[in-house]
């Protein structure tokens, strides 16, 4: 608490006192509501801006040592995938937990015939969270991914695995030339 309140205080915010005994100020007076409503704005940018998938913050390029191990879990698929070459399908990851998560997708093996957006980005706690910047456009906490076959043999594999640091979600994909006829989706 003590620095959170340096913080504000060095970035001007004037603390509210009791200007006199018995008399607090109201904290939605005019005197108070445009210092009040700066701060909430400037806490929603920097909220905004520390957001692994915000399309303004440049990728550092960095992937977490947990990431870079992201194996798959045979025994614990969480769905299969058939799609016939130059179709697409979907998976949707959903988080459990009541933190951001930061997830990172992996094909194995890595040369397989397959696409798959996005490969990165954040899920929001469990229940979603409010966007402060955009009320009409809530931080969710599931996130579909598109995945496209591009090429292959009918019956070439391939596992997909979505993780982030905390679960982990694999996903069976085969090339099929029965499933051409429409766009695929599951779950977990």
């Amino acid at each position: 608490m003590v620095a959170s309140t340096n913080s504000a205080l060095a970035a001007g915010a004037t603390p509210r006192v009791n200007p006199a005994p018995g008399k607090w100020l109201n904290p939605t007076s005019h005197r108070w509501l445009g210092r009040d409503r700066a701060a909430g704005m400037a806490f929603a940018e920097a909220l905004a801006s520390t957001r692994d998938s915000a399309s303004d913050v440049p990728d550092t390029g960095e992937t977490p040592r947990w990431a870079q191990r992201l194996a798959p879990e045979c025994d614990k698929l969480a769905g299969a995938l058939a799609i016939a070459p130059g179709s697409q399908g979907s998976v949707t990851a959903s988080n459990r937990y009541k933190t951001w998560e930061p997830f990172f997708v992996a094909l194995h093996p890595p040369e397989a015939p397959w696409e798959v957006e996005p490969s990165q980005g954040t899920l929001a706690p469990r229940g979603g969270a409010n966007n402060v910047c955009d009320p009409s456009k809530p931080y969710a906490d599931s996130q579909a991914f598109v995945v496209r076959c591009c090429g292959g043999e009918v019956g070439d594999e391939a596992l997909l695995v979505v993780g982030t640091e905390e679960e982990q979600w694999t996903y069976s994909l085969r090339v099929d030339r029965r499933a051409a006829c429409g766009h695929h989706e599951h779950e977990a």
